[in-house]
């Protein structure tokens, strides 16, 4: 059954135990809670994608294989990440500090270096 809004005042008292819902975002969440009747993905392709919602980069990982391993992805990542956006940082007029492009610059080269 579709739900009318806004509630009535009954309505919010029946729900939330309170005449006027605070005009406070968080307070309004707070009470509110809609997490408890979260119920998850229901397709299967959103339950694929909610399994992956931990994994971001394995950087903290125990494993000191997995670290390793994904270090030296995401070093590989950030030097042609880099050499990509070395135009925009070297292009007359760049909106960035000149210490700030340096840095960046140097940590490409240190990167491909290692």
């Amino acid at each position: 059954m579709p739900q009318k809004y806004p509630l009535t005042r009954d309505e919010v008292f029946e729900r939330y135990g309170v005449y006027k819902l605070p005009s406070d975002p968080a307070e309004r969440m707070r009470l509110i809670r809609p997490w408890s009747r979260s119920t998850g993905p229901k397709t299967e392709l959103g339950k694929q994608i909610a399994s992956r919602n931990g994994f971001r980069h394995g950087l903290t990982s125990k494993n000191l294989g997995v670290r390793y391993a994904a270090r030296l992805y995401w070093e590989q990542n950030l030097a042609s990440a880099i050499e990509e956006l070395r135009p925009y940082l070297t292009a007359p007029g760049a909106t960035i500090t000149p210490e700030l492009r340096d840095a960046i610059l140097g940590l490409a080269e240190g990167v491909r270096a290692a």
